[in-house]
């Protein structure tokens, strides 16, 4: 306060001195007219709030102007992800487009080629016995550069994780004892983080990355010797046209290069991978950053009421920890409710309530179809015939939804299923379906307190009939992608079909079993 006073009385002198000094030079006495000391304050106080409104606008105006370059850069933005957005959509339609040449290379150092290999080789040295060959399930990733190339694309993206695929039976060394590279399932990992440190840029940059709008891509080869090379894709085409839930499916020349050099070529299927991506592209209308709980099913997973914590976890490959009902999501919460209650509800005995539970809280169309089929793809090494090859979703509510996958066994080719299989499973009845027994695994409730209603056997006969008549299962729809893997791959790669008697087969008794069991009721 006292700097403000003495500035008052500075401001003040000097105007009274200045009145003075221009009332001698002037003909007027100014000093008549001089103004109040509460007028020269008052004036001092209205220029100050000028100034302070002035600076005010000002301030208002560049905080308006600065809002709206933020809102424009915020539309470019929503443009921009827009833009991403259908191309990554694009692309994830494109790369599992039939139509088109696939071909991926994988480019390995010699280096991390043999740390595939000796990491294989060291996992079953820890957890493999003397049975079938070996135990090579190593989940480890390297790290290669992927180059991609279709019709009018080139790509290459690098540090991609792969690891090599498949169970205690269908894994094998990428080479064989005699220094031959050969053919295995892989997985690509696009979004791998490796060794970076969390919370680095490489890590943040690599964690976040989808190629094809997925983070994991699996590669099969042919081992199963189907001669079109072309069963898996069909199968699960079949599927999603019947209106079933699988992964999308197509075809791909793989390239496996070792510094600089092309070790093998081969004709692989490529899938889309079970995970959360999976789960928001097909069973969200708008995709959240929340899913339900996604469950693998190993061998041996019956459905029969769960009551010992064992046989549910999260796989640790590490560990050797592969649970009979393994969560895929939601990993970090130990809530196994949803599976637990299912098992439980599909054993209720009061067949009144058994069905209004399945009616309201499974989805038995889908699971319907499903079965019909696989009873025309002719399936051993599913749940009905060997407890294998499924997963279960329930969605945030806790409704479920099984989904088939696996069909390299299909049409008469692969493993036929003995010995309750006959010939393929052209000799097996569409309801006394093989069932391979294994002491106590023996039990099918999702087939038999399912098929147990009258309302959903003839369901599930006319759908058997529905896809027959339609066309959707017949040699001539098979022939069409056979033809097309032909045209494509067809240069490099020896495809031929033979699948007509198999087809012609398999509908002929399937209708003839249709009518029989229609005229019993």
């Amino acid at each position: 306060m006292l700097f403000v006073y003495i500035k008052r009385v500075v401001i003040l002198g000097f105007l009274v001195s200045s009145l003075i000094l221009l009332n001698v030079f002037s003909e007027e006495n100014l000093l008549e007219n001089l103004p109040s000391e509460q007028a020269i304050l008052q004036s001092i106080i209205d220029k100050k709030e000028q100034e302070e409104k002035i600076l005010k606008d000002l301030e208002d105006q560049r905080l308006k102007e600065l809002k709206e370059e933020q809102e424009r850069i915020k539309d470019e933005i929503k443009e921009a992800l827009k833009v991403d957005k259908i191309d990554r959509a694009v692309e994830y339609a494109e790369v599992f487009d039939n139509s088109i040449k696939h071909t991926f290379l994988f480019e390995f150092t010699q280096e991390a080629f043999d740390a595939m290999v000796a990491s294989m080789i060291e996992y079953d040295q820890i957890f493999g016995a003397d049975v079938w060959p070996g135990d090579y399930r190593s989940n480890e990733y390297q790290s290669i550069t992927v180059t991609y190339i279709d019709h009018d694309t080139v790509i290459s993206i690098e540090e991609v994780g792969i690891r090599t695929k498949g169970n205690i039976y269908s894994r094998r060394l990428p080479i064989d004892e005699l220094g031959n590279h050969q053919e295995v399932h892989y997985m690509l990992k696009f979004n791998e983080t490796f060794d970076y440190e969390e919370g680095t840029d490489e890590y943040t940059a690599l964690k976040k990355r989808e190629v094809f709008d997925i983070e994991q891509l699996l590669f099969k080869w042919n081992n199963t010797g189907d001669p079109g090379f072309s069963n898996e894709v069909y199968s699960l085409d079949l599927f999603q046209k019947v209106g079933v839930v699988v992964p999308n499916a197509s075809f791909a020349e793989v390239l496996i290069v070792i510094d600089g050099e092309v070790k093998l070529r081969s004709l692989y299927n490529i899938f889309e991978h079970f995970d959360e991506e999976f789960i928001r592209k097909h069973f969200q209308d708008e995709p959240t950053k929340e899913v339900g709980d996604l469950y693998k099913m190993s061998w041996s997973a019956d459905l029969t009421p769960i009551n010992e914590a064992g046989v549910l976890g999260v796989r640790n490959w590490e560990t050797g920890f592969r649970p009979l009902y393994g969560k895929e999501t939601n990993t970090k919460n130990n809530d196994y409710g949803s599976i637990i209650d299912f098992t439980y509800q599909l054993a209720e005995q009061d067949i009144v309530k058994r069905k209004q539970w399945l009616d309201t809280r499974f989805d038995v169309d889908s699971y319907i179809k499903s079965l019909a089929v696989n009873v025309l793809l002719g399936n051993p090494d599913d749940y009905r015939g060997n407890l294998n090859n499924y997963y279960m979703y329930f969605d945030e509510t806790g409704y479920a939804t099984y989904i088939p996958f696996d069909y390299d066994n299909s049409l008469g080719v692969g493993w036929p299923g003995a010995d309750n299989f006959s010939d393929y499973t052209l000799g097996n009845d569409i309801y006394n379906w093989g069932r391979i027994s294994y002491g106590y695994f023996d039990q099918r409730p999702l087939v038999d307190n399912v098929l147990y209603y009258e309302e959903y056997q003839i369901l599930y006969e006319n759908y058997l009939e529905e896809y027959i008549d339609s066309g959707l299962f017949s040699y001539e729809a098979y022939h069409d992608i056979v033809e097309l893997v032909d045209t494509l791959y067809g240069d490099t790669f020896a495809i031929y079909n033979n699948r007509e008697y198999y087809f012609n087969t398999k509908i002929e008794r399937t209708l003839e079993q249709i009518e029989y069991y229609r005229n019993q009721r």
